[in-house]
């Protein structure tokens, strides 16, 4: 049996209906397969200026990771991006975006948590970019009923000029961590984890198909204080 079939507005008579059912067999599982592929796809859109790129600048080293500005004088990061490394090398560019940004702050002061991969990084000036809004609550005891799918968002080594995003779910927890179900870049290190828009970790290391969130309540309570004065900045 044959059909005369409107292919994409073009007419071809005679088409057997074999190789009709057959054409459409394939394009329902090519969407299917690319529907998968996506599902934990990065994107790049426009700059969240709350999350920035790390930079550290030294004498024979350049490298950087993420930051999320979590108060109008304080990023956080991961400790493994800062530890060991003079506060004044480390700038954050915030909404960094192939080369523009929304300011250019420089880091006055470390915060290390003593126990975790997780660190506050006081900066040297007030920022006028809305900070990232936190859970509150202890979000360790809770994690995977209550945050199910999240977000990463940061500069990856490969695309290091642009935020880039990637959807996660969340598949183990204890009172500090979260493993999540997708790998994540170097680059990323510091990345914020967010939920429903809410920061509830920071990106801290990945293997081939799995990636460690340090949750925020791992940092233990502190502030950074304003400073006597303010470094001299390149704008």
């Amino acid at each position: 049996m044959a059909l005369a079939v409107d292919f994409f507005g073009c007419k071809i008579s005679k088409v057997p209906i074999q190789m009709v059912l057959r054409t459409l067999l394939w394009l329902a599982l090519a969407r299917t397969i690319l529907s998968a592929a996506t599902a934990h796809a990065q994107w790049s859109d426009e700059a969240n200026p709350a999350i920035g790129r790390l930079n550290y600048a030294g004498f024979r080293n350049r490298q950087h990771c993420t930051a999320a500005l979590v108060g109008p004088r304080e990023a956080l990061t991961a400790k493994h991006c800062v530890d060991g490394l003079a506060p004044g090398n480390l700038h954050v560019l915030l909404g960094y975006d192939g080369g523009t940004y929304s300011e250019h702050l420089r880091v006055r002061a470390l915060q290390l948590a003593p126990d975790a991969d997780i660190a506050r990084l006081c900066l040297d000036r007030p920022s006028s970019v809305e900070p990232l809004s936190s859970f509150s609550k202890n979000v360790g005891a809770e994690t995977q009923n209550i945050f199910g799918a999240v977000t990463l968002i940061g500069y990856p080594r490969s695309q290091a000029h642009s935020q880039q995003g990637r959807r996660c779910a969340v598949t183990a927890e204890d009172s500090t961590l979260a493993r999540l179900d997708c790998p994540a870049e170097p680059g990323m290190s510091g990345a914020p984890v967010l939920s429903s828009g809410h920061l509830i970790g920071i990106m801290s290391a990945s293997a081939t198909e799995t990636s460690v969130a340090v949750l925020v309540t791992a940092l233990p309570p502190g502030r950074c204080n304003e400073p006597d004065h303010f470094p001299d900045r390149d704008e």
